[in-house]
């Protein structure tokens, strides 16, 4: 086989790249903070108490769950490149805050829309934990769509606006619908209690949006080949990644904690068993996103 190893120097970069680059993290981190002050404002909650005196966990979930959504969501964002300064900024600074703004948005509506009450407030203390659980996984799982929509490469930049837009709004739409199908046939699902109950339902549940995004990521991401391809390839991956999650997620119930089902540990709430078993989906879907279809 043929060296294809060149003896070519590595070439150290100029110092307006050095620049671009630290601009590039210093907005980014920018981003970050604006998000963490603006829902400061919008809800008039002191963090401090919150974190530090009162050490109300549903609340740390969610906010923590929001800032990994948004880093996720803005990664791609950062390895944008076209050799114009101002453009790369100008996209970055863009993108990031409709990503702010759609984040806040869902954090606000997220949990009603997945039926299990109202986003946990401050005040709400540990019975909001399950729903706080839940909106996290969520929250998270939509971060990894909005990763997705923002990969790839497209012919134009009319063409990467509306592609982006479009399949980070199927993305979405295939989240929810993903979620019913698995807290309806799932190996769980049928036992799940309503509104979020209990928190050994949570985790299960937030462990699945997550393993969710991820396969959702593999069927979103990619260069733009054209509306059809694009939708076809979508549809195609996304359907058969859900297909072999739901079948994984049968065969973890049945090989690993043999003493128990998945049934069983949101019926009696054992949070332990929950987490190991929500890891174990979150660790599979990384096998079934890595598999092209």
């Amino acid at each position: 086989m043929t060296d294809m190893i060149t003896d070519q120097p590595y070439v150290l970069p100029d110092w307006e790249s050095w620049g671009l680059a630290g601009l590039k993290i210093l907005l980014f981190v920018g981003l970050l903070a604006a998000l963490w002050e603006l829902i400061n404002a919008l809800t008039h909650v002191d963090d401090e108490q919150e974190l530090f005196t009162r050490r109300n966990v549903p609340y740390a979930v969610v906010r923590i769950a929001l800032v990994a959504a948004q880093a996720i969501a803005m990664v791609p964002l950062l390895g944008y490149t076209t050799g114009a300064f101002w453009s790369e900024l100008g996209t970055l600074a863009g993108w990031g805050v409709g990503i702010l703004v759609v984040l806040l948005a869902l954090g606000a509506v997220g949990n009603r829309v997945l039926g299990v009450g109202p986003a946990p407030s401050a005040s709400a203390g540990s019975a909001a934990l399950p729903a706080a659980v839940v909106q996290g996984g969520f929250l998270v799982a939509a971060g990894l769509v909005f990763h997705a929509a923002l990969s790839g490469t497209a012919p134009s930049i009319g063409t990467a606006i509306a592609s982006s837009l479009v399949f980070a709004a199927l993305g979405l739409v295939a989240l929810l619908l993903a979620h019913v199908v698995m807290m309806t046939i799932g190996p769980f699902g049928r036992h799940v209690r309503p509104q979020g109950s209990n928190l050994a339902t949570a985790v299960m549940t937030a462990g699945v949006l997550i393993g969710l995004g991820l396969v959702l990521r593999t069927a979103i991401s990619g260069d733009f080949m054209g509306w059809g391809a694009g939708l076809a390839g979508f549809a195609v991956t996304a359907v058969a990644g859900l297909i072999g999650l739901l079948v994984l997620v049968w065969l973890i119930d049945l090989l690993i904690i043999r003493s128990r089902h998945m049934r069983d540990i949101v019926g009696r709430d054992e949070v332990l068993p929950a987490v190991v078993m929500a890891t174990m989906v979150v660790a599979v879907s990384l096998g079934v996103s890595a598999v092209q279809f």
